[in-house]
């Protein structure tokens, strides 16, 4: 019986130490991503933690586009960085498309 409870506490305090590490370093993006309308999960920051993508700027153009009406997803402007584009510009230039 002393073993399950052990396994659990450990598993337990792996979850915490994982939740303690998202907090820690993706905390405030998540945050302003969901106080701007943009609803990004865990998943997709973990995702672009992997990748060693620049989550902070994804997330800042995602509000941009957001904020301006432009429907632009998460995973385009994750495949944008990844093909190694100007993602600020091609949200930018988006935007000035559907004003005109």
């Amino acid at each position: 019986m002393d073993n399950i409870g052990l396994i659990f506490g450990i598993l337990g305090l792996l979850v915490g130490v994982f939740f303690l590490f998202f907090f820690i370093k993706f905390g405030s993006l998540w945050l302003q991503a969901r106080a701007s309308g943009c609803p990004v999960g865990v998943v997709e920051f973990v995702g672009m933690f992997l990748r060693k993508l620049n989550s902070r700027l994804i997330i800042d153009v995602l509000v941009m586009a957001h904020k301006a009406g432009a429907p632009v997803s998460i995973e385009k402007l994750q495949a944008h960085v990844l093909a190694r584009g100007n993602v600020t510009a091609t949200v930018r230039s988006l935007i000035a498309a559907d004003r005109a």
